[in-house]
Order: structure tokens, then C-alpha cells, then sequence
């Protein structure tokens, strides 16, 4: 029997409807995350979606606790990505007996241009991986852990960027 089939056997159709919707309303969180991210690495649209004592942790970025500073990261680091472009793949999302919880994973493809040490132009394609928990306050959905781990990382060349 899987998670899922755990946790929905006896519940209601509308309890078993609520937790599908919960799963939209997730999936619909992480595509705002991305959106962020690909519009400039928005610091305000990216902090808003974490809970106000979520945590934001990435390789070679470090760990970041609290809306305010996760904001604040993200607008150190936003003039070093000059485009990207992430793309979702292969959702997994589980909520909590309770409804107020969850944990998801994405796998992602992110295509990015950025700034290398001396400033040049440098265009990669990343393979990474999203492990979040996430927190229902209030009835809405928000960003409780991010933990981004790159498995490849690979340099495209230039004239990827140009095309």
C-alpha cells in the first residue's frame, strides 16, 4: 500500500478532494517559485512564498532562515544570473494526515546564463533536485524548507546564448 493509500483510506470524498486541490494549490506554489526565478530572481515574489520562518538552502549559496533574509539573498545574487529558464519535472507531493503539512520533490532542468568570476558570460544547464516541506497557515500554502541539490552542471558555450 503506498503513502497516499494510507493516509486517504476512510477519508470522505470531500476530504479526499481537499487533499487533490492542496496538491494543485503546491504545484501552483512551486510554478510561482520558478516564475520568480526566471523574472529576474524577483526578490519580493520569491521571499512572499516562504513562510515567515522558512529557510531557503542551495549548493555553493548557502543556508538562509527567515522571509526577510532569503529576500535579501536573493537580491545579492540576482546580477549575477543574467537569464534562466527552470523547468519542473516529475512532481512527488505528500500532505500530512493533519492537511496543514507536506513534502514535495521536483526534479528540474534549469538553463541559465550567468556571470562567471571575471564577469564574462557563461551559459550552463543545471540537473538538480528540490526536497521543500511545506505549511498550510491560514489555508494557504507556503514554502516552509528549499533544499536545491545540483547533481550536473554543464557549460553550453556561447553560442547557445546568442541563438
Amino acid at each position: 500500500m503506498t503513502a497516499t493509500e494510507t493516509i486517504t483510506r476512510g477519508l470522505s470524498l470531500e476530504e479526499r478532494i481537499t487533499r487533490l486541490e492542496d496538491i494543485h494549490e503546491i504545484n501552483n506554489l512551486k510554478a510561482k517559485y520558478v516564475e520568480a526565478c526566471d523574472n529576474d530572481h524577483d526578490p519580493v515574489a520569491f521571499s512572499e512564498l516562504f513562510a515567515e520562518d522558512g529557510s531557503w538552502e542551495g549548493p555553493g549559496h548557502g543556508k538562509y532562515t527567515g522571509r526577510e533574509n532569503i529576500k535579501k539573498f536573493i537580491e545579492e545574487i540576482r546580477g549575477d544570473y543574467l537569464w534562466c529558464a527552470h523547468y519542473l519535472i516529475r512532481p512527488w507531493i505528500e500532505i500530512s494526515e493533519s492537511g496543514t503539512e507536506a513534502t514535495a520533490e521536483w526534479y528540474a532542468h534549469i538553463y541559465e546564463v550567468v556571470k562567471d568570476a571575471n564577469g564574462n558570460e557563461l551559459s550552463e544547464l543545471a540537473f538538480a533536485r528540490y526536497y521543500d516541506t511545506l505549511s498550510k497557515i491560514d489555508g494557504k500554502w507556503y514554502l516552509q524548507t528549499v533544499r536545491a541539490e545540483t547533481s550536473r552542471l554543464w557549460e553550453m558555450g556561447k553560442d547557445w546564448i546568442k541563438a
